[in-house]
């Protein structure tokens, strides 16, 4: 029996019924109204940090949105060094969010932009006890062994499609016990056509691919006790 594909990270409706579980992303403040009907992620992209105050004036707002049990994961939450606002100013409010996450016994999905030591540092300081997942990852072959080791999950997209050698080079070091799937926001990628060249990039199987991807998120991110 086939199961179905997932996409961990997505800005995207899915249309009902079919074979695609998708965890549809809602930036608190932004999104604050959960209309998908499916699996959800909220939290406080570091391109809408205000001041150190961002998650503290929306902590209610939070509690309020992950009392609805299709809330799996916090994120897309993170540092980014590309963007004006403060970098500290991130820093705290990402901290708090994955303390927050933390207390809720939720995973996480990371938006990481020229920060991975500061986002390994983080990890490191609290211990989170779900995984943390790396979106949108585009990283080199020495930061893949390097986030593996912290014991990140990694989620690729849009890139596999593109054949950035970068990203390529480091799907191939990724364990399929480790990575993930996603679309995220553009448009004109499907999560079937990502599974499909990623499938072909290591010489195995969609259907593999699709039962161990299954399996991790079945694991790692539904089961509440891992």
């Amino acid at each position: 029996m086939s199961v179905e594909y997932i996409d961990i990270h997505t800005h995207k409706e899915t249309e009902i019924g079919s074979t695609i579980i998708s965890v549809q992303n809602h930036r608190v403040d932004v999104d604050v109204n959960l209309k998908h009907d499916g699996y959800s992620s909220i939290g406080i992209h570091p391109w809408d940090v205000k001041n150190a105050e961002t998650f503290e004036t929306r902590k209610t707002l939070f509690e309020k949105m992950i009392s609805n049990n299709n809330v799996l994961m916090i994120g897309e939450i993170g540092l980014d060094k590309k963007v004006s606002n403060s970098i500290e100013h991130q820093k705290v409010v990402f901290k708090q969010q994955m303390e927050f996450a933390k207390f809720h016994h939720l995973p996480t999905i990371i938006h990481c932009v020229r920060s991975y030591q500061e986002i390994i540092s983080v990890k490191k300081e609290l211990n989170p006890s779900r995984i943390q997942i790396i979106h949108g990852y585009r990283g080199n072959k020495q930061t893949t062994e390097s986030l593996l080791k912290q014991g990140f999950y990694l989620s690729f997209g849009a890139y596999i499609l593109k054949g950035d050698p970068t990203v390529v080079e480091s799907l191939r070091h990724t364990p399929l016990d480790k990575m993930f799937f996603e679309t995220d926001d553009i448009a004109d990628v499907g999560i079937k056509e990502v599974y499909q060249k990623a499938a072909e990039i290591l010489s195995v199987s969609v259907e593999e691919f699709k039962k161990h991807i299954y399996a991790t998120f079945s694991d790692k991110v539904l089961n509440p006790c891992c």
